[in-house]
């Protein structure tokens, strides 16, 4: 039977460089037995794209303008797979949309679409600071110019793990669900090694594949992060600044993707006492941090088989 890898995320531990990878060598992998499937990636125009979010768009797909209606879905996957000559030995899909957009009662749905396969849940758990603090960053470069405790506080609710996975393990069961500490060095490695695949790339001896793969939807410095949210916060959100606030961003994004941008790196060199390059206090992240302890705790028993563990 064909094993489906379902990657739902988590958001912000680097879903974008995993899928950029996983697509970047499609050929090699279905040489091997494995199918990143074309079916469900959306066409997102100029924005780079390479993950499989038209899956979770097309349970909404009468009133979310983001859905491809060329790009496929879950009966399209079914389609590319039977096409081939040969069934795959396994299928990998990654949407971390399928954490925090997908509405739960639809999780037995997707189970119904896979009843034909294995299936096993992959997801990754950063620590929440982290998770939210990088989350918050994203927010920021599209406009959003609340504090980051008041974010914190409107997304508590992703941050509880074990909530977030429960419905998975109730459609799936536990046994299926693959939980992996995040780390930024080591993300599209231990994917590899969980899904027991072997690819052979021409890396010049050097087999730590996610230290020569680029990555993507890095973070700048914070210091460029607090002045974006302070100009979202001060040019009023209308039809006339429109215009301008878009413009902002779109400058604000161009930097972003510089290796080494003049901007950032100047602007972090403005002293901590007039901008201070964190969001919060180190006694304010331990307060953060307590208020996921027991979720996190039941997560390693009963997913990691793990009777203490800290998300690091």
């Amino acid at each position: 039977m064909t094993t489906v890898y379902l990657h739902i995320g988590t958001p912000k531990t680097g879903s974008s460089s995993l899928q950029g990878f996983l697509f970047s060598h499609r050929d090699k992998l279905l040489r091997q037995g494995v199918l990143y499937p074309q079916s469900g990636i959306p066409d997102r125009g100029s924005t780079i794209c390479f993950a499989h979010h038209n899956l979770t768009w097309s349970f909404t797909k009468d009133i979310n303008k983001h859905y491809d209606k060329k790009a496929g879905d879950w009966e399209d996957i079914e389609k590319e797979i039977n096409e081939l000559h040969q069934k795959p030995e396994k299928v990998i899909l990654s949407a971390e949309s399928l954490y925090d957009l997908l509405a739960p009662e639809k999780i037995s749905l997707i189970k119904n679409y896979l009843k034909g396969y294995d299936t096993k849940i992959i997801v990754y758990l950063r620590n929440q600071y982290e998770y939210f603090r990088s989350y918050y960053c994203l927010r920021i470069k599209v406009g959003y110019s609340k504090s980051f405790r008041q974010f914190i506080l409107e997304h508590k609710e992703q941050g509880n793990y074990y909530k977030m996975l429960s419905p998975w393990a109730e459609a799936f069961g536990k046994e299926n669900i693959i939980v992996i500490p995040y780390d930024k060095r080591g993300v599209i490695n231990e994917f590899l090694a969980k899904t027991n695949i072997d690819i052979d790339l021409e890396t010049n001896g050097d087999k730590d594949i996610d230290k020569i793969t680029e990555r993507r939807n890095v973070t700048p410095d914070y210091k460029a992060l607090k002045l974006m949210r302070f100009i979202n916060k001060t040019v009023p959100a209308n039809r006339i600044t429109q215009k301008v606030r878009v413009a902002i961003q779109q400058f604000y994004k161009t930097e972003s993707r510089k290796p080494d941008s003049q901007l950032f790196n100047t602007i972090a060199q403005i002293p901590d006492f007039l901008i201070n390059s964190d969001f919060m206090t180190e006694t304010e992240r331990v307060e953060i941090m307590k208020l996921f302890d027991e979720s996190n705790q039941k997560v390693a028993q009963e997913y990691m088989g793990l009777l203490d563990w800290k998300l690091t």
